[in-house]
């Protein structure tokens, strides 16, 4: 925000950058994401999400319907599934958001 509010007081990103600390790129790519995607412009925040709501519905009852072994495996089932690519802190995040939590299973005694 304050990227914009300083390009349109007409400084430039040499200016923008010194004031804000950041490199001149960082403060053209603000100034772009700004225009290209109104960032700025009434939203509440936050970022859609990558599943829509029908897939989010599916995902959930595959999910209720097993044993979710690992986020990691969340992943990659998403992928197979609807062609989506999740970084595990992001499948991590979805999985808290829709209450679904699991633990990391103990070791199992040796069969010796």
């Amino acid at each position: 925000m304050k990227v914009v509010l300083l390009a349109d007081q007409g400084e430039s990103f040499t200016e923008i950058a010194k004031f804000l600390f950041i490199d001149e790129q960082t403060a053209r790519r603000h100034l772009q994401d700004y225009f290209d995607n109104d960032k700025l412009g009434g939203s509440s925040g936050g970022s859609e999400g990558k599943l829509n709501p029908e897939q989010a519905a599916r995902l959930s009852a595959i999910l209720a319907a097993c044993d979710v072994a690992s986020a990691q495996s969340v992943v990659q089932q998403v992928k197979g599934l609807f062609g989506v690519k999740f970084s595990l802190s992001g499948m991590t995040d979805w999985l808290k958001r829709n209450d679904f939590s699991f633990k990391k299973r103990g070791a199992r005694p040796s069969q010796g």
